[in-house]
This record gives C-alpha cells, sequence and structure tokens, in this order.
C-alpha cells in the first residue's frame, strides 16, 4: 500500500517451487520482477529477474558478518553494484554504492512487536524504505524492492516462507512500493 494506504501491488509467493520463487506484481497482475532462491549455495542467495527471465543481479549474504549483517547486490557480471549493512538487531539497514554514498535506508516498522509478542501471533513485516535524492531514479527500483524482500527472507523469515511472500503489497509500508511501481 502507498502512503494513503492504496493498494498499488501484490507480492506473489509461489507455492509449489525449488527456488521458493516470489513474483512482484502490479495492480494489473503483470509481473514486474522475480525473486529466486539459489537452492545449492554456501551463504544465501537470491536472484532477481525481470519479467523476461533476465538476471538483474543477484544478492549475497556475507558469510563474515556476524554481529552486522551484510548483503552485496552483484550485476549480471558478477561485480558488485550496492551494499547492504544492518545494524547489530538486523531492523535497520543502510544501502551503500561502491564510493560508500548512500542510495537508501530501509527499516523494520514491526521491530518492538517481534521483541516482545514474537511467536504469539503471525505479523506481517512492514517496512519503510527512504531513498536518497541523489539515487532517485538512478538506480532500479526493482534491486531496491528485492533488497527489503531479500532482508525478510534472510534475517526475518521464521518459517523458511518469509513473511513479506505471503502478503499483498501491504507488507511494505511507508510508500516503497507504490512509488517504485508507479515510476516504472
Amino acid at each position: 500500500m502507498d502512503e494513503k494506504g492504496e493498494k498499488i501491488g501484490i507480492l506473489h509467493r509461489v507455492i509449489v517451487s525449488l527456488t521458493h520463487k516470489i513474483e512482484i506484481k502490479d495492480l494489473d497482475e503483470n509481473t514486474i520482477c522475480e525473486i529466486h532462491k539459489k537452492i545449492v549455495s554456501v551463504r544465501k542467495t537470491y536472484d532477481i529477474k525481470d519479467p523476461e527471465g533476465n538476471t538483474l543481479g543477484r544478492f549475497k549474504k556475507a558469510i563474515t558478518a556476524i554481529i552486522h549483517p551484510k548483503l552485496t547486490l552483484e550485476g549480471p557480471d558478477g561485480k558488485p553494484i550496492l551494499d547492504c549493512k544492518g545494524k547489530p538487531m538486523r531492523w535497520d539497514f543502510t544501502i551503500v554504492d561502491p564510493k560508500g554514498k548512500i542510495v537508501a535506508t530501509v527499516g523494520n516498522l514491526n521491530k518492538w512487536k517481534n521483541v516482545f509478542v514474537k511467536g504469539l501471533f503471525n505479523f506481517t513485516q512492514k517496512y519503510a524504505m527512504c531513498i536518497s535524492d541523489e539515487f532517485m531514479g538512478k538506480v532500479d527500483p526493482r534491486l531496491l524492492l528485492g533488497y527489503v524482500i531479500t532482508i525478510d527472507n534472510i534475517f526475518h523469515d521464521t518459517d523458511s516462507g518469509g513473511r513479506l511472500g505471503r502478503a499483498a503489497a501491504g507488507g511494505i509500508a511507508g510508500g516503497i512500493v507504490g512509488g517504485l511501481l508507479k515510476r516504472k
């Protein structure tokens, strides 16, 4: 949902899928992109693809980043495009370019619910993303949306299905999906 509470997109988890496929669709059910978990991998790895199946990038979790989680986004050529560094509680993340400039920040809006009632209820995770004015329109918004979904699946997933994958686009708050899908 966007900042006005209007539905602007859909996240659809394909139930029978070897790669834990997640489809991101607009309201007309047109696929914007797909995210696939790599099954055989030393570290958690997710590929993001366009509707034609072309790889846009690959998210890789750093093995050595134990206290401060880190995800690297590599382009189709294998070169790093963006890095995402998290705080120790894995609720807040900063996405930076190769020069260290902040591209966007991602925050989990359910952090205190997760602390006090985790396991009692299955809350849909809500995230807010703030994109730096300098990078607005310069970074493919599908890649930024992919970061949010990958963060949820790697760090906040309690049932290996990912809470975002079961939710409509309302699972990502703050207008991120609205802004991304409307700009396309």
